[in-house]
């Protein structure tokens, strides 16, 4: 199954303005590019250095073995007689397949796209907006409408517009530096496309978002579907990488700026790791730093049982709590409640959840403190693990039926059961629980709507 994204379920209430602005400019300049006057190969007069390396990169990426074999270093006035000498066969023969490429169309391309061997200043962002063909404007503006309205949601619009920007130059630097440097001959072929700037894009998102989804289309089944943000980014890693290594070893041209990619991804998830760090960005989810906290504390709870002398072999602390009787808790246990208990201090809800699950291993019944119990409850929903959502949101009925946000917990433990588990029956058993009682109009609204769906579904 392949993906078309075209949204994440992280996304903000912002109008993405910005990010819409920037598809619609790619667009219109794709557009421009491809109606250009055709013009001949006399027109380039081979005079410049832009229309000659036009020229030049034609000959070398599209002739054959004869011209993959020229020198891409050779001096101005070799180059020239190597055009002078196309030339003339095209006199000849008439213009071969592989040199019918738009003249003006080169001249455009060269002048605003990315070229290492005559870089200038500008070429790094104006290249993001030039585009290979329909497939390639396609298939980016798609991701830039997945990404791009979420970032652009969390680093507001100017901030979106620089990062962006600086992203996709970072990029286009990083193909053109180690590309180049690898092979020579890439000092004249064109970087374009906007994919350093939206894998940019990804790497912020994961950095701010790890645990996010990506919604879209699949294909070939042309049904709505989802995947993890780290499962796609892992994949898309995997192929560049495996597309770089290919094409190094001389075993083909894939023409993907595979370094581009890359460059763009460790652009935006430094940028993203840095503005957490530094509190410039609001931290509203489980992002890249909390998973970091998350892995360091346990490492060092690890070391603490091992030191204490209650075991630290195992990476699942939960795989050496054991309960005496049904009754009883171990010394380990009461001193996991207590870790969950300075965690939900220090507001590090994502560690406090996951040692409550472990804790549920080995105790199905163990009920947190109220507070704690709600905030752990609601941490697991947000981050997407259902069933474990569920078992807390339960506890915490079973054990505070008269609390205060008790109507509150009931709905959102139908909401699950209904909404992302499909569990009917379940969720309307829940709903069941609020018996003949009068609601507020909101929540009663709420149950309402929530009885009709699974009626619905059992229907």
């Amino acid at each position: 199954m392949f993906l078309i994204p075209t949204g994440t379920d992280r996304d903000g209430g912002r109008q993405p303005l910005v990010a819409w602005s920037l598809i619609f400019l790619c667009v219109v300049v794709h557009l421009f590019a491809i109606k250009l006057p055709e013009g001949t190969a006399d027109d380039l007069g081979f005079v410049g250095e832009v229309e000659t390396l036009a020229l030049y990169d034609s000959l070398l990426s599209k002739g054959g073995g004869e011209a993959a074999g020229l020198d891409p270093k050779v001096a101005s006035d070799e180059i020239r007689q190597e055009m002078a000498d196309l030339r003339e066969s095209v006199a000849r023969a008439g213009t071969p397949e592989w040199f019918a490429e738009n003249p003006s169309e080169l001249r455009f391309r060269f002048t605003f796209a990315a070229v290492p061997a005559i870089m200038h200043w500008w070429q790094p962002f104006t290249s993001q907006f030039l585009h290979g063909g329909w497939f390639h404007l396609v298939m980016n503006m798609f991701f830039l409408s997945a990404f791009g309205p979420l970032i652009e949601s969390r680093l507001g619009r100017v901030g979106f517009v620089a990062f962006f920007l600086a992203g996709g130059a970072m990029a286009a630097l990083a193909q053109a530096w180690i590309g180049t440097a690898v092979e020579p001959y890439a000092a004249y072929a064109p970087i374009l496309g906007a994919s350093g700037s939206i894998s940019a894009l990804m790497g912020v998102a994961f950095a701010l978002h790890p645990r996010a989804n990506v919604t879209g289309f699949a294909i070939p089944q042309f049904t709505r579907a989802y995947t993890s943000l780290r499962w796609m980014m892992g994949f898309a890693i995997a192929l560049d990488v495996a597309r770089t290594i290919v094409d190094w070893s001389g075993g083909g041209g894939s023409g993907i700026a595979t370094l581009a990619h890359l460059g763009g991804l460790l652009f935006g998830l430094a940028v993203g790791v840095g503005l957490l760090a530094s509190g410039l960005l609001r931290r509203d989810d489980v992002d890249a730093l909390y998973l970091y906290k998350q892995w360091r504390r346990r490492r060092e709870m690890r070391a603490a049982f091992a030191e204490a002398g209650l075991g630290g072999d195992s990476p699942v602390l939960a795989g050496r709590v054991r309960a005496d009787a049904a009754e009883t808790e171990t010394e380990s246990q009461r001193t996991l409640r207590n870790t969950i208990a300075a965690a939900h201090r220090e507001r590090d809800y994502v560690l406090a959840a996951d040692l409550y699950v472990e804790l549920l291993g080995q105790l199905p019944d163990a009920t947190l403190p109220a507070g704690i119990q709600l905030d752990v409850a609601n941490q697991l929903a947000q981050s997407g693990r259902n069933s474990e959502a569920v078992r807390a949101y339960q506890r915490f009925l079973e054990r505070f039926r008269t609390h205060v946000a008790a109507d509150d917990v009931r709905l959102m433990l139908a909401a699950i059961q209904v909404r992302r588990l499909g569990d009917a029956v379940a969720a309307r058993a829940v709903l069941d629980g609020f018996g003949t009682r009068e609601l507020d109009r909101d929540k009663q609204a709420l149950a309402d709507a929530l009885r009709a769906e699974c009626a619905g579904q059992q229907a």
